[in-house]
C-alpha cells in the first residue's frame, strides 16, 4: 500500500481530516460542500462519485450501490457494464486518525489495495458515504482521453 510511506508524515501531522486523490480526471469540485455533506452524515469515510460510463483503461476503478441514506452497501471493482453507473472519481475524505489506522492494520496484513483490501473488506463496520459530484468531470485513462477532454476545456461553459 503506497500510504505505508506516508506514515511518518501523517502520524505528525495535526490537521484533523485529510483528503485522498487520484490525478486521472479533471474536474471542480468544492470541498466545502463535500466536507459538509461528510460532517452532516456521520461518515467515517466519504468518496466522491459521478454517474457516467465505466472507463475501459485499467486501474481499479470502484462502481457503487446505496442504501437509501446514500451509505455504500455495494462495491463492485472494474464490473463488465457498458451502462451508467455511479463510478468513484476517487476522491476520499475521512479523519487523519482514522487513515492511520487503515495504513497500520493493512501493513501488518500485508494488504496492497486501498480499494480491494480496506473498502470492500470494511464496508460493513465503517460508515463508507457517497458523495454525488454533478458538475464537470472526466476521467482521464488514455491519450485519446487527454486530448478530447483538452478540446472540452475550450468551452467557456465548462
Amino acid at each position: 500500500m503506497g500510504l505505508a510511506s506516508l506514515l511518518p508524515f501523517l502520524e505528525h501531522s495535526t490537521e484533523e481530516y485529510v483528503i485522498l486523490s487520484d490525478c486521472d480526471y479533471i474536474a471542480n469540485i468544492n470541498i466545502e460542500k463535500m466536507a459538509e455533506s461528510h460532517i452532516s452524515g456521520s461518515a467515517d469515510i466519504t468518496i466522491a462519485y459521478a454517474e457516467s460510463r465505466l472507463p475501459r483503461a485499467g486501474g481499479e476503478r470502484m462502481v457503487f450501490g446505496f442504501d437509501k441514506n446514500n451509505r455504500i452497501n455495494e462495491i463492485l471493482i472494474d464490473p463488465d457494464t457498458t451502462e451508467n453507473c455511479n463510478v468513484s472519481l476517487n476522491l476520499i475524505m475521512m479523519k487523519r486518525a482514522l487513515l492511520v489506522d487503515i495504513v497500520k492494520d493493512a501493513m501488518s496484513r500485508n494488504y496492497t489495495s486501498l480499494n480491494r483490501d480496506v473498502f470492500q473488506r470494511r464496508l460493513f463496520d465503517l460508515k463508507i458515504c457517497g458523495w454525488k459530484f454533478c458538475g464537470y468531470s472526466r476521467i482521464v485513462d488514455s491519450m485519446k482521453k487527454y486530448l478530447s477532454v483538452n478540446m472540452e476545456l475550450f468551452d467557456r461553459d465548462i
